[in-house]
C-alpha cells in the first residue's frame, strides 16, 4: 500500500471553497487503498497578514518568540479547516497541531532567537531531536493504521524548550518532506498553483511557448529553487529519502499522481574531478563589473576558436578564465589585443598545471561553516587553494595538478 505526503500550498486553501476542493481530492486518495498524510500551509496570504498585524502592534521591539507563536495560528487554522471538511465528506481525520500534547515535530533550533523573515525560502538552522523521529512514527502511523487521515500543521514544530517556533518562510514544504522521509513515505505530492516546473517563469518572462519539465532530479529542482525559483523550497530537498520521489502538480489536476513535474532522487555529496589540465588566464583592470559585454568581448574569439571555459570569475579589478591547459596558447594569441578592446582591461597572465575538483552538496549554501570545513583540512595537508568558487550547491577547489591526488583524498576523508 502506497504512502504518500500530500503537501497543500496556501495559494491552494485561500478560501474554504478551494479547502473543501482539496478535501475532495485527498479523500479520492485515500479511497484508492492508499496511506495519506496531509501538511498544510496557512490560508492564501494568513501568515503575511499575521505577521503584519503583530509588528503593527508591537513594533520593532516585537518577542521573536512571540512572533513565531502567533504566525503558526495560520497553520493551525488550515488544519482544522481541512480536518473539518473532510470529516463532513465521510472520512476519518485528524488534525495534528502543536498544541497537542503528543505533537512529534520536535527540533534544535541552533538559533533560538532569531527572528523569521520577511523573504521566501528562508533556511532554518536546526536539527531533529533524537525521540522525534520515533514520535512521528508513533503519532502519524499510529493514525494511518487505524485508518485515519492525519492533517498535520506544516511551517512549525517546537525547540528545545518545547516552544512553539517556525521552520522559517516556505518551511511547509520541509515538513512534508521530512515527515515523509522519517515514515519512509514513497512520495511526496506539492500541491500548488502551478502544474509543475516551467521552462521559464511566467511572472517574469512572457513566451509564446511554455514548456513543462516532465522529470527533474532533486539536484537540478534545488539549483533552481536556491536560484529563486518559488516552486519549493530548497532547504526541503535535503530530506527527500534515497528510493522515494516527489511531485509537483496543480490543484486543478486531475491526476495528482501522475501529472505535474515528477523529481527523483539522485546522489547525496559527490566529488568530483574535472580530469583535464586546465590553465587560468587572467585579466586585470578598472570597474570590469561596470563594463557591458566585457565577457562577450573575451568569450567571443574563443568560441570561434572551440575553446571551452570551464569557469569565470570576475570582480571590480580581477577576471579569470579557466580554460584547457592545451588551449591555452592559442586562447592567449586571440585576446593578446583585448586592451585595445576593452580600455578597462590593463593586463594579463598566465597561471598552467591547475586542476578543478568540485564537492556537489545540497547542503553547501544553507549550512554554516561548510566552506571553512573543507577548506581546514586542505592548509592542515600543505595544498595550498590557487582560487575557490562557489555556485549554489557546487564548491570548486582549483590547485595544483601535482596536488591533485592528494586534495581528493583529504575532501574524501571529510565528506
Amino acid at each position: 500500500m502506497m504512502l504518500r505526503v500530500v503537501k497543500l500550498g496556501g495559494s491552494t486553501l485561500a478560501t474554504p471553497q478551494q479547502v473543501r476542493r482539496m478535501a475532495l481530492a485527498l479523500a479520492g486518495l485515500q479511497k484508492k487503498n492508499e496511506r495519506v498524510v496531509a501538511v498544510v500551509s496557512a490560508m492564501g496570504k494568513t501568515t503575511d497578514l499575521l505577521y503584519e498585524q503583530l509588528v503593527g502592534a508591537a513594533g520593532d521591539k516585537v518577542d521573536p518568540l512571540d512572533l513565531e507563536h502567533f504566525l503558526s495560528q495560520g497553520e493551525w487554522a488550515s488544519a482544522q479547516l481541512m480536518t473539518a471538511a473532510l470529516k463532513a465528506l465521510g472520512r476519518r481525520a485528524i488534525a495534528v497541531t502543536p498544541w497537542d500534547k503528543d505533537w512529534p515535530l520536535k527540533i534544535i533550533l541552533k538559533d533560538k532567537a532569531v527572528p523569521l523573515k520577511e523573504k521566501a525560502n528562508e533556511i532554518r538552522n536546526f536539527k531533529l531531536q533524537p525521540a522525534s523521529p520515533k514520535l512521528i512514527r508513533q503519532v502519524l502511523g499510529g493514525h494511518l493504521k487505524a485508518g485515519v487521515l492525519p492533517v498535520v500543521c506544516g511551517f512549525v514544530a517546537k525547540n528545545q524548550d518545547d516552544q512553539v517556533v517556525t521552520l522559517g518562510r516556505g518551511g511547509s514544504d520541509v515538513s512534508a518532506f521530512l515527515l515523509a522521509n522519517v515514515l519512509k513515505a514513497d512520495e511526496v505530492i506539492l500541491v500548488k498553483d502551478v502544474d509543475g516546473v516551467l521552462a521559464w517563469d511566467p511572472g517574469l518572462a512572457k513566451v509564446s511557448t511554455q514548456a513543462k519539465i516532465s522529470v527533474l532530479k532533486d539536484r537540478e529542482l534545488y539549483l533552481l529553487t536556491s536560484a529563486g525559483a518559488r516552486v519549493a523550497h530548497p532547504g526541503a530537498l535535503r530530506y527527500m529519502s534515497h528510493g522515494s520521489k516527489a511531485r509537483i502538480v496543480s490543484s486543478e489536476s486531475p491526476n495528482w499522481t501522475g501529472g505535474g513535474t515528477e523529481v527523483v532522487k539522485t546522489r547525496g555529496t559527490r566529488l568530483k574531478r574535472l580530469g583535464i589540465r586546465l590553465a587560468a588566464l587572467t585579466f586585470i583592470g578598472r570597474d570590469l563589473t561596470k563594463t557591458p559585454g566585457i565577457l562577450h568581448a573575451i568569450s567571443g574569439p574563443l568560441k570561434a576558436l572551440g575553446i571551452s571555459i570551464y569557469s569565470v570569475t570576475v570582480s571590480e579589478s580581477f577576471l579569470a578564465l579557466y580554460v584547457p591547459e592545451k588551449d591555452i596558447d592559442k586562447a592567449y594569441a586571440a585576446l593578446a589585443g583585448i586592451s585595445n578592446a576593452v580600455a578597462e582591461i590593463k593586463s594579463s597572465a598566465v597561471k598552467k598545471g591547475l586542476a578543478k575538483i568540485t564537492v556537489e552538496s545540497q547542503a553547501s549554501i544553507e549550512t554554516p561553516g561548510t566552506i571553512e570545513r573543507l577548506v581546514r583540512p586542505l592548509a592542515q595537508a600543505g595544498i595550498n587553494i590557487w582560487e575557490l568558487v562557489t555556485v549554489h550547491s557546487d564548491i570548486s577547489f582549483f590547485v595544483e595538478s601535482s596536488l591533485e591526488g592528494r586534495a581528493i583524498e583529504v575532501l574524501k576523508k571529510v565528506l
